[in-house]
């Protein structure tokens, strides 16, 4: 029975607000500190995990003595996905705020590698110019243009055979929208990709006239290309790390790389819409930069 009568859990009481823009920005974070835990928790916990997610009971046995631990920050990929399914019982439970499990979340993401302990070459400029060679000998340097946005080969064949600009379909967030937008920088095509192991919601790509309705085939273009020794695939490659930097240098949440390559975004970043205004400034910004010059040279 609770001594004090009537009084809450104090896990129950509003957390202090924090500011959603500085989650955003990964200027807050809860990293340091961990979730709340004691005893009458993880027991509830284990029931959650039992009763409300089904899992085993071996599971909850084990992901419970993680938690009971109170190993933090945890290392082990295991331990994160302890971990997480913590906050998120927690937040189920209503013990914690949206913004604290957006960022106990984005703490815990699980990763497949530690960048910091893998070393990326940039890739060279003559990489680049010798698939622009090549697709241009194939009469295919609007592809090569196109690709210099970091689109996937694949995705971008699909765009161009199957071109609706005016669509209007339902975009990420519910907004409904023609599939096409354009700019005097760039423009940014709806392809709507969600399923398989490689999605892709946009394909960004400088503001050019796009070929449409052509006959093109993903096999023909990449046994080209490897017949001739050169990787479409570097492109993507050269976007991504370019991006990353101007994002860096521009103080834009890298959350908008991720949207304009179709990777996977933090929690964060899903939650918000201008996660997409961030990725049309920041292609602007290497269009600008990038793209245009390396066109033009």
């Amino acid at each position: 029975m609770n001594p004090r009568g009537g009084v809450p859990h104090r896990l129950s009481r509003p957390a202090p607000s924090v500011s959603e823009e500085g989650v955003l920005r990964g200027e807050v974070n809860y990293n340091g500190s961990p979730p709340p835990v004691d005893n009458k928790l993880v027991k509830a916990f284990k029931e959650w995990l039992n009763e409300v997610e089904g899992i085993s009971a071996d599971t909850t046995s084990y992901y419970a003595g993680i938690i009971r631990r109170r190993e933090w920050p945890p290392q082990k990929r295991a331990h994160k996905k302890a971990w997480r399914k913590y906050v998120k019982f927690l937040a189920v439970k209503g013990l914690i705020d949206p913004i604290k499990k957006m960022a106990w979340l984005d703490a815990l993401q699980l990763g497949k590698y530690d960048p910091t302990k893998k070393t990326q070459a940039a890739v060279p400029l003559d990489e680049v110019l010798k698939v622009r060679k090549v697709l241009g000998g194939l009469g295919l340097t609007q592809i090569f243009v196109i690709g210099l946005g970091g689109a996937r080969l694949s995705h971008i064949v699909r765009m161009l055979t199957g071109w609706q600009p005016n669509e209007i379909v339902e975009h990420p967030h519910g907004l409904l929208e023609a599939r096409l937008l354009c700019t005097d920088t760039f423009c940014r095509y709806f392809l709507g990709i969600t399923s398989g192991r490689k999605k892709c919601h946009y394909i960004y790509y400088p503001a050019a006239d796009v070929p449409n309705n052509i006959k093109l085939t993903y096999n023909k273009v990449k046994e080209a290309l490897r017949h001739k020794g050169v990787q479409f695939k570097v492109l993507r490659k050269f976007a991504e790390q370019r991006l990353t930097q101007l994002a860096h240098q521009n103080n834009i949440p890298l959350d908008a790389v991720k949207l304009i390559l179709s990777r996977g975004l933090t929690v964060s970043g899903t939650h918000y819409l201008n996660t997409r205004d961030w990725a049309d400034r920041l292609f602007e910004i290497y269009v600008r930069e990038v793209i245009k010059p390396l066109i033009q040279g």
